[in-house]
Parts: structure tokens; sequence; C-alpha cells
């Protein structure tokens, strides 16, 4: 079975994802247990009582967006020509992968200049 690589544009879904936030000011660690809704904030490693009576009365903003989000279209790896020695990194958006539990990303190396492929690059990956 194939999967091929999709263009962000061709995605069309809807995600739920917590509302953005300010970064805090240095010298703040955000509780261990509400790490996963402040990405890239640092955690505090001590000791961190959860108050479920309090926080259980609460709920996470969240926030519907669209796919694809602006972020996708600007961090995703563009069709193109890599020269000589020049470098380009971003993400690469594939289907949906359903009744697999490995699966191979295989990329041919093709020559811009002559068509020929001169090379493969495979990773193999086990799917969740």
């Amino acid at each position: 079975m194939y999967y091929a690589a999709l263009p962000p544009f061709q995605i069309h879904d809807t995600v739920y994802a917590p509302v953005d936030t300010v970064y805090p000011g240095p010298g703040f660690g955000v509780a261990p247990y509400l790490s996963p809704w402040y990405p890239g904030w640092s955690v505090w490693g001590g000791p961190f009582p959860y108050r479920g009576g309090y926080y259980d009365s609460y709920g996470t903003a969240f926030q519907r967006v669209a796919l694809p989000s602006g972020d996708m279209v600007e961090k995703a790896l563009p069709e193109g020509v890599l020269s000589p020695g020049g470098r380009i990194t971003g993400y690469l958006y594939f289907e949906h992968v359903e009744d697999t539990r490995r699966i191979d990303f295989v990329a041919h190396l093709v020559d811009g200049g002559t068509g020929e492929e001169f090379g493969a690059v495979e990773v193999p990956f086990v799917v969740d």
C-alpha cells in the first residue's frame, strides 16, 4: 500500500486546539499537570498538588481550527529543487494511515537537471 505526501492546501479538516496564551515572564513554571495546555512554557519541577475540586469545575478553553492552518502552510516543505550544498527544512503531511502497524517512508532522489534517480532515503515508522 502506498500513501502519498499531501500539499497542505489539500488537507481539509477541523481540529480543536488550546486557546493561544501570552508567554509568562522569566522565572515562572507552569504546574506539571497543565503543561500539555501550555506548550513551550517552563514546567515547575517541584511538588505541585492537584486540586481536583477546584479545577474539575473549569474547562480548558479550546478553539476550532480549520485545516490547513497558517502555521501548517508556512512550515510545509514545498516541492522544488535543492542545489548542491543547499539545505531546507520543513514538514511533510501524509494521507491518513489505517490498518497497519508499520510503514516505510521512501523518498526517491532525482537529479533536477537530468531527471535520473541517483538514490533513495528509507525511514521505517511504527504507526500508533
